[in-house]
Formats: structure tokens, C-alpha cells, sequence
């Protein structure tokens, strides 16, 4: 059987290629990638060792973590990809049927039919990995020199070869064909010999009855485990334990990504009886049509409903996935802007950053320089005794919690808290270093910082107590009122990790708690006594707020007079901010798109796949229409036209499922963890945004895709000769 497989591969040389064109995509990636990331980690290493400006166990975790997650997507295109072989294996052995009978018939037993199936899936696997490594490498050497010739600054040391470059792509290619061949092969072995050669049609036939009762029933299932958990707030008392707490909102995450799985399963399953019905319908509407093309497309998917569905199902999954994700992040988005526009009374900030850089990088650097004076910040108050400043002071990293209550708080280990005692270095303990953050004490400011505290509390604040992030509070044992003293110590020493000297203590009484959604900020104090803890009097950014319309043009260019051109400052204003929220969602979701755009490419190629063999499977039906007097454009038309329903089956069927997901990850994620930190307010009010024309653009990125994967199908089912191909079986 060895040998047979090799030789039957040998004359098949087109039916190899589209088998192995998927392995190739797929391995060809997961080779670029693991190539990029060692070369990416030599160059970090090498830097962190000639300045001393990076920590090496920080750079590994985040280079690790990116190659990591880009091999997740690269696995899910596999998967992906898993669909297009097995549906490649469908029909080329339901092509192959007569052989395969005669071989019964010659004294083959099923299992050497089997085994033949699943020898000749190794071959390919082995081809498609061996030139996806080749494939793989030059993407990579692309990659480097693209990012060269735009000006990125990406550290380049050439590409860097480990053994798993060359052994994980060889066993996931073989891996995923030869599984993907397993339910092809079982159902060629069990056809009968007389049936086989009687029959050089499809191996199973098209059981949608019992398709359809039984994805029905995974459905059902799926959504009513999912539509339970939307449709029900988590059980938690006030002041449960948090890890009870923890446990609700995981069993109820789980339960309903189980349904979601369920329902994705059944809609899979039903995927055939949904393109069966869809074509039927088509072609009832377009009886007496013109369009002889849409006619004959559609009758191309209602004969063949299990073979384009389980094209569209690979589709499926990747307009899925990124429906979800987009509806999530256009959700997130929206509620964003709402309660920027509405909760957050400022008329501008005052931030570090130069003319001219992006909104993104000015407003949201994550550690920002304290560079706005006492005696800068007095005069902006001076331009108007109606506006309403400010300030903002910002440590980071610099302060730990030492004792509560008088008990010293140590490490599980018993030492002192002094430096950071994770295992392993690097990563973050219950002593690692807190953000603390000085502000001044007017409403606008509480309301802007999400510090969700009460008047009291306020007051408390405002008396010289502290306000501690709810995050620390199962940590540290705090309550309102506890005694915490604050540690503050030199900044870390760069590329370490480790707490610098101590600088100063102080003790404090817990006067508020407060939600830290957004700001990072562990511990608030008053400006006073901010400075009077760190002996730091700069501010790091500048809150102007307007409530009595003082917040003019004139206001506004005196202020940008006072700040002049070379201040190292900027002045922002809510529209700037909403920008600045788009600008970061953009990015975002722009990632999202671009991991996710390979598993669009194994769909193409899927298309691809399915229209050559059913050009090739259909040639003497083609030739007959040409005979008739078929043209040439009615046959390019059909095909084009064929693959296009495809993939609006896939797109219109993974933009619902996806949609669906979204709405229970919002409702059972996002807000059951609002809800839970009681924020029914932020959790009623967050928004659930479908955003239309984004959903709209994957459609059309999809039927493109589509158009390109017809061009050479088309192209094969109108050049065949006439003749040849009425006379072929």
C-alpha cells in the first residue's frame, strides 16, 4: 500500500498540490514566526547586555508572549485548514471511487483501502511541510527587509534557526492531514465494491434529515445554556468571599462558553441543510430569470450541499472569530466615548508630549514625565478665576504597604518587604511595587479618575487619609479605617526589577475604596500629602474644567501663549480625548484583523480548492452546456458566481454566530464583573454596538478573496475542448 500511495500521488499532481496547498500557507507562517522570534529575543538580549537599558527577564516574557499568541492563531488556521483538506479528501475520493472499488474487487480489504488513504495523507503532509519550512524562511527574510525599507525600528541580526524551526512544522502538517483524512478514508473503506463501480459520485449521501435533527438538538442546547446565563444575574451576596465570588463568575463564563460551542457545533452541522434550503430558494425566485448563471450556481449548491457547506464552515470560523471580537471592541468602544462625553466633566488637559506626535503616544504614555511646576500651574489657574485646574501628581512603582494595623507585612517566604519576592524574578508578587498618585480635591477630579468616592470619603481624603484601589483589598486584609503604612523608595535600578533604597515612611488611615478600571493608580492621596510623602512638588498632568462657560477660544490660545511652542506640554480637549479612544480601539482591532486575516487566506484557498475539483468532477456536465451553446462568460459567470454564494453562506452564518457571542461575552463577562464590583450603573449603561460598516468590510474582504479563488477555476472550465470532455466518464 506504501507504494500504491506513493504512485497513485506521482500521476495526481494537481490533487497533490491542492491538498498540500493549505499545509504550506499554515506551516509556511508558524516557520516565519518562530524564525522572527528568535531573531527578535538574540537582538533584545543584545541590547539589554550592551546598555543595561532593558530587564532580560521582562524582554523574554514579552517577545515570548507575542511569538506565543501569534502561534495560537497560526494553530487556529490550522484548524481552520483542517476543514479544507477533509472536504479536498471528500471529493477527490468520491472521484476516485471506481479505482477504489476495482481495488476492492482485486481483493483489498478495507483496511488496506483505509490504509492507503491515510498513506498517501502522510505524503502530502510531509510535502506541504517540507516546502511550507522553505516558504516559511523567505516570508521571514521578507519581513525583515520590508521593515528595513519603511523604517522600522526593528532590531535585525539576521534570521535565527532552532531545531523546532524545522520539526514542528513537519509534525503539525503531517498531524493535522493525516487526522483531517481519517473520516474520508473510513468512509471510502466501507463503500461496497459494486456500489463503487456503479457510482463515481460522492461516498456518503446527503443525510440532512439526520443532520438536521441532530444539529438542531446541539443547537438548542447550545443556546438555551447560553441564552440562561445572559439572561441571569450571578448569585452573590454583598460581602461574599472573594474566592466564592471568583468561582460563580467562572462556572457561569464556562457554562456559557460551553453552550457557545454547542451552538457553534450545531450550526455546523446544519450548515448543509441551511445551503440547501438557501439554493432551493434561489432557484425557485430565479425560474424564470435571465441570470442563467445564478441559476445554475444555485443548482450546483442544492446537488451538492455537504461539499459547499463544509467550505463555508471554514470560512465560518474566521468571520466568526472576528465578528466577535470586533463587537466586543466596537461595544467597549462605545460605552468609551459615552461616558467620556457624559461622566467626565473637563474641558482640556494639559499633558507631556511635542506638536506633532500622535494623540496615542501624548495622552496615553504610560509613565509620563512630572514636568508642570507649581509655578506653571498657578498661572494657569490665573487666566480665568472661573476655570476650575487640577493637578495631577503621578509616582510609579515607587511605594509598597509595610504594615497594616501595626503588622508588618511580609512575603510568603518570611522576608522583609523590600525587594520583590516573585518566583520567578521579574514577575508580580504580593509585595511588588504600587502606583501612588496625589491629587487635588475638587469633585471634577474624583469624577475624571473613576475614583468613585462619596462625599465622606472625599472628606476623609481631603483630612490627610488614603484612598486604596478594591483590587489591594483582598491582598493586604484592608478595611475602611485600617492604619497602612506606605514604604517609599528610590526608583528600581533599570534592567533589575529590585525596590531601590527607602526614601521615607508614613502612616495613614483608609478613609475610602475605590474601582481602578482604568488609571493603574493602587493608592490615592491628597497633593499635600503626596508631597509631602515623596518631596516631589511637579505635577504630571493638568485637569482644566469650565463649569460656567469660561472655557473660550480666548481662554484656551491665552493658555497655549502661556505654555508656548518649547514647553514639552500640549493641551488636549474632549474631542482630542474621543480621538485618542478611537486611535486606541483602532489599533486594537487592527491586530485582531491581521491575526485573524490568516485564517481567511486557508478559507480562499478552500474555495479555491472546491471550485477546481468541482470544475474537474463536472467537465462533461460543462461540456454539455457548451455544446448547447453555452458561452464562454456563462460558464466564468457559473463558477464565479458559485463561489460567491459560498462565501456569503460562510460570512452571513459567522457574522450571526458571531454577534450572538459577543452579546453573552458583554452580558456574562463585562457586566456580571461589573455588577459584581457594584457598578450597576456602569454595568446597565455599558452599550452593546454592532459596528455595521465594519462587519460590512469583512464581507467584502471575504467575496474578494472569493473572486481571486474563482479566477483560475473559471479559467479551467472554459478551456476544456468540447469534445473531450462530453466524453469523459
Amino acid at each position: 500500500m506504501l507504494r500504491l500511495a506513493f504512485l497513485n500521488l506521482s500521476r495526481r499532481k494537481l490533487r497533490v498540490f491542492l491538498l498540500a496547498l493549505t499545509v504550506i500557507i499554515t506551516t509556511s507562517f508558524l516557520v516565519a514566526v518562530l524564525i522572527l522570534g528568535n531573531s527578535l529575543l538574540e537582538a533584545l538580549a543584545g541590547r539589554v547586555q550592551d546598555t543595561g537599558q532593558l530587564a532580560e527577564i521582562w524582554t523574554e516574557d514579552f517577545v515570548t508572549f507575542t511569538r506565543n499568541t501569534l502561534i495560537v492563531f497560526d494553530i487556529l488556521a490550522l484548524f481552520v485548514g483542517a476543514f479544507v483538506i477533509k472536504n479536498t479528501f471528500m471529493v477527490i475520493l468520491a472521484q476516485r471511487s471506481k479505482e477504489l472499488g476495482l481495488l476492492r474487487t482485486l481483493g483489498a480489504s478495507k483496511h488496506q483501502v483505509f490504509q492507503l488513504v491515510i498513506w498517501e495523507a502522510l505524503f502530502v503532509g510531509l510535502i506541504g511541510g517540507l516546502i511550507g519550512i522553505a516558504a516559511g524562511i523567505g516570508l521571514a527574510q521578507l519581513s525583515l527587509s520590508l521593515s528595513a525599507a519603511l523604517g522600522w525600528n526593528v532590531p535585525n541580526v539576521g534570521l535565527i534557526f532552532t531545531s523546532a524551526v524545522f520539526i514542528w512544522p513537519i509534525i503539525l502538517g503531517v498531524a493535522v492531514t493525516v487526522t483531517s483524512a481519517v473520516l474520508p478514508a473510513f468512509m471510502a473503506a466501507r463503500q461496497s465494491p459494486l456500489k463503487a463501480l456503479t457510482e463515481a459520485r460522492q461516498l456518503i449521501k446527503n443525510s440532512l434529515k439526520i443532520r438536521l435533527v441532530v444539529g438542531s438538538v446541539i443547537a438548542a442546547i447550545g443556546l438555551l445554556l447560553s441564552l440562561l446565563m445572559i439572561f441571569t444575574e450571578p448569585q452573590v451576596d454583598e460581602g461574599e468571599d472573594f474566592q466564592r465570588t471568583a468561582f460563580v463568575l467562572a462556572l457561569r463564563v464556562f457554562t456559557l462558553s460551553i453552550g457557545s460551542i454547542c451552538a457553534f457545533i450545531g450550526l455546523s452541522i446544519l450548515a448543509p441543510a441551511i445551503a440547501k434550503a438557501a439554493s432551493r430558494l434561489s432557484m425557485r425566485r430565479l425560474r424564470r430569470s435571465r441570470f442563467i448563471g445564478l441559476r445554475l450556481a444555485a443548482g450546483n449548491i442544492w446537488r451538492q450541499p455537504l461539499r459547499s457547506a463544509a467550505t463555508a464552515n471554514a470560512l465560518m470560523i474566521g468571520i466568526t472569530l472576528i465578528a466577535t471580537v470586533t463587537v466586543v471592541i466596537g461595544s467597549t468602544r462605545a460605552t468609551t466615548i459615552h461616558f467620556i462625553e457624559e461622566y467626565f466633566p473637563i474641558d482640556w488637559l494639559v499633558v507631556p508630549g511635542e506638536e506633532g506626535d500622535s494623540l496615542l503616544s501624548t495622552s496615553f504614555d504610560f509613565q509620563p514625565e512630572a514636568i508642570i511646576s507649581q509655578d506653571l500651574y498657578d498661572s494657569v489657574a490665573a487666566i480665568d478665576e472661573g476655570l476650575e485646574v487640577s493637578g495631577l501628581r503621578y509616582d510609579w512603582g515607587q511605594a509598597q504597604i509595610g504594615a497594616v494595623d501595626g503588622q508588618p507585612v511580609v512575603a510568603p517566604d518570611g522576608s522583609e518587604p523590600s525587594v520583590r519576592d516573585a518566583d520567578p524574578p521579574g514577575s508580580y508578587a504580593l509585595l511588588d511595587s504600587l502606583n501612588l498618585a496625589g491629587i487635588d480635591l475638587l469633585e471634577e477630579s474624583e469624577d475624571f479618575f473613576s475614583l468613585d468616592l462619596d462625599g465622606e470619603e472625599l472628606a476623609n481624603l481631603e483630612a490627610g487619609q488614603l484612598a486604596v484601589s478594591q483590587w489591594l483589598v483582598g491582598d493586604y486584609g484592608l478595611e475602611l479605617g485600617s492604619e497602612v503604612e506606605i514604604i517609599y523608595r528610590e526608583a528600581p535600578e533599570p534592567g533589575t526589577g529590585e525596590m531601590g533604597e527607602e526614601i521615607n515612611r508614613q502612616t495613614y488611615v483608609i478613609g475610602g475604596f475605590y474601582e481602578d478600571y482604568f488609571d493603574g493608580m493602587n493608592l490615592v492621596l491628597s497633593n499635600d500629602r503626596f508631597e509631602a510623602l515623596t518631596a516631589k512638588t511637579a505635577y504630571t498632568q493638568l485637569i482644566i474644567n469650565d463649569p460656567e462657560g469660561f472655557a473660550s477660544e480666548d481662554n484656551r490660545q491665552a493658555l497655549e501663549e502661556l505654555l508656548g511652542e518649547d514647553s514639552g506640554l500640549v493641551i488636549l480637549g474632549q474631542d482630542d480625548v474621543v480621538d485618542v479612544i478611537n486611535d486606541i480601539f483602532d489599533w486594537i482591532l487592527n491586530i485582531f484583523r491581521g491575526l485573524l486575516s490568516l485564517s481567511f487566506v486557508v478559507a480562499a484557498a478552500g474555495i479555491f480548492n472546491t471550485l477546481i475539483l468541482s470544475v474537474f468532477e463536472r467537465r462533461r456536465e460543462i461540456g454539455l452546456l457548451r455544446a448547447v451553446g453555452g458561452s464562454v462568460g456563462l460558464i466564468r459567470r457559473m463558477v464565479t458566481l458559485e463561489a460567491i454564494k459560498i462565501a456569503t453562506l460562510g460570512v452571513l452564518l459567522g457574522t450571526a454566530a458571531g454577534i450572538f457571542f459577543a452579546w453573552g461575552i458583554i452580558e456574562v463577562s463585562i457586566r456580571d464583573q461589573l455588577r459584581v464590583a457594584e457598578d450597576s450603573e456602569l454595568a446597565l449603561e455599558f452599550l452593546f454596538h454592532i459596528p455595521v460598516r465594519d462587519l460590512l468590510l469583512y464581507y467584502g474582504i471575504a467575496l474578494a478573496m472569493a473572486l481571486i479563488a474563482a479566477v483560475l477555476p473559471a479559467l479551467k472550465a472554459t478551456r476544456q475542448k468540447i469534445i473531450e470532455a462530453l466524453r469523459s466518464a
